[in-house]
């Protein structure tokens, strides 16, 4: 739904509802979750994506006034756009400059960020000294953020970011591999959009690199597809761990259903839901 049109059906709005604002959420999940999480609980509360033009972003504080109105997530382009809507914005958030959910306290909008926390989750229970692992980042665009300080409070010592046009410390897709210390732990971790929608049969990095590199994990964030071609090739080279991106939707969704409604998130009753979902 675009904003002009979402604008025009607020004053018919009956019930709690909280949406996801970026450039184009026609592909998200999080709509499907968050509905499905709420029809579970037999609570009151809607989602929706909404569609935001550059141009537009201030706009959302008329729904943002809106007496119903339970908070926000924010997907690209918008992690850094929004922040100036927020009343007081948490400390993580100064930090990255990028938040992906907005929620009330005391009248106050709040803007934080759940994709931290999401991303580390299923990183904790995989059998790994993160103090011996070197990090690969691809992209270097918002979510890039929340994985590094995630990976930061995992304890990895040696984090590089790799990007197509890369600045600074950055390295580049072609010489990323000339970094790789002796004896390190790799781990790679795909936080561009490469391997989703137009570009779901590439890669990142290419099978023959992931068979002479020996990874010890590769996380990608994209969900959808459940198993893109860096994750496909990562299995069929024997890496220990492979890990895709709807866990970390799931977290960080369940954070922000919780900050919004109050009510615990039903993590493994909208994990099965969404695999089904996925899978069709």
């Amino acid at each position: 739904m675009n904003l002009a049109d979402f604008l025009k059906s607020l004053p018919f709005r009956k019930q709690p509802f909280a949406a996801l604002i970026g450039a184009d959420t026609s592909y998200s999940l999080s709509p499907f979750m968050h509905n499905s999480a709420a029809e579970y609980l037999s609570i009151a509360f809607e989602y929706f994506g909404i569609d935001v033009k550059n141009n537009e972003v201030l706009k959302l504080r008329e729904i943002l006034n809106h007496p119903l109105c339970k908070g926000f997530n924010i997907t690209i382009p918008y992690k850094n756009a929004i922040l100036p809507l927020a009343d007081k914005i948490d400390s993580k958030v100064n930090e990255l400059q990028a938040s992906n959910t907005f929620y009330k306290v005391d009248e106050e909008w709040i803007a934080g960020n759940t994709d931290v926390y999401g991303f580390m989750s299923p990183l904790r229970a995989v059998d790994v000294d993160f103090s011996r692992v070197q990090a690969f980042v691809f992209g270097s665009g918002g979510a890039s953020k929340a994985v590094i300080e995630g990976l930061n409070q995992l304890g990895v010592p040696r984090i590089h970011i790799v990007s197509r046009n890369p600045e600074g410390f950055q390295l580049s897709y072609e010489n990323w591999k000339n970094s790789i210390e002796p004896d390190s732990k790799i781990m790679l971790v795909n936080s561009s959009p490469v391997g989703m929608t137009t570009l779901k049969e590439k890669s990142p990095i290419s099978y023959a690199d992931l068979v002479s590199i020996k990874p010890i994990i590769c996380y990608d964030l994209i969900y959808n597809p459940i198993e893109t071609s860096f994750l496909k090739y990562a299995k069929e080279a024997g890496v220990d761990y492979c890990i895709d991106g709807l866990e970390m939707l799931i977290q960080q969704g369940s954070k922000a259903f919780e900050l919004w409604n109050g009510v615990g998130f039903p993590v493994d009753e909208i994990r099965i839901i969404c695999i089904k979902k996925l899978s069709n």
